[in-house]
């Protein structure tokens, strides 16, 4: 069963990618934007960011979603699909999930791994529903002193 992440929730990340980017962009090319009279240029290269953060958004947002299976959750982002094995994932942050809409899980090789919710919660209550193997914090911490969650 294919379940998409809000629109929103995309749109609020690559709002802060947009911004940050285009003040690296303006910090790079101080001396073009400041020092200078505005040419035609300036003007489209603006025009050329926006529209190019455009064509990032509207491609990140139709080809993002889950895939819920019977034996994992599959993350696909720009057509690349990532596997999480209900069997792998040993500890579930339901506090923090529940808390940031985030779900957080860390699987048996240490990796701590963050996913949007989607708008009714579905890939939370069936990864939680379907892992078996969940352990404790403090086994988690004792096991990968070095993971942060």
């Amino acid at each position: 069963m294919k379940v998409r992440i809000p629109f929103k929730r995309i749109f609020l990340l690559w709002l802060a990618v947009f911004v940050i980017g285009g003040g690296l962009l303006f910090l790079c090319s101080w001396s073009f934007f400041v020092n200078q009279k505005w040419t035609f240029l300036q003007p489209c290269l603006i025009g050329a960011y926006v529209l190019f953060m455009g064509v990032i958004l509207l491609l990140s947002s139709l080809t993002q979603y889950y895939e819920i299976t019977k034996d994992a959750l599959i993350s696909v982002k720009f057509g690349k699909k990532m596997y999480f094995r209900y069997a792998e994932i040993i500890y579930i942050d339901e506090k923090q999930s529940e808390k940031s809409k985030v779900l957080t899980f860390v699987t048996q090789f240490g990796h701590v791994i963050y996913l949007n919710f989607d708008k009714e919660g579905k890939i939370y209550e069936t990864v939680k529903s379907k892992c078996k193997n969940l352990l404790p914090f403090e086994q988690i911490k004792k096991k990968y002193p070095n993971i942060k969650i």
